[in-house]
């Protein structure tokens, strides 16, 4: 049975680009740690982060690798050409996090 909890977040900047703090709860549950590489797959309706032995997202366009990073005392993850670019994500949006047990959505 697949379990699933939403979240609210922004698009931030983060340097140059662009990124997404990623809520403790979700990182903890997906077992997702500062320095994990991850899959970004990448549909217009948004992206999903997923770990690189799931299944790629049926309504996925392309899969990028990522990574989850340190962002002060958070992980987050940035969101750089066709992961920002398809799904039309620009800094200050206001998107919906929804973790589930291979992943997280986050779309508009």
């Amino acid at each position: 049975m697949t379990t699933r909890k939403s979240f609210e977040k922004q698009i931030l900047p983060w340097g140059n680009v662009q990124g997404i703090r990623l809520p403790k709860a979700a990182c903890k549950k997906l077992f997702f740690g500062p320095g994990e590489e991850l899959m970004i797959d990448v549909a217009p309706s948004g992206v999903y982060l997923r770990k690189p032995s799931k299944m790629m997202w049926q309504k996925a366009v392309l899969s990028v690798q990522g990574r989850v990073l340190q962002w002060g005392n958070s992980l987050g993850v940035q969101l750089t050409g066709a992961a920002r670019m398809i799904p039309q994500f620009n800094k200050g949006d206001t998107i919906l996090l929804e973790v589930e047990d291979e992943g997280i959505f986050i779309m508009k």
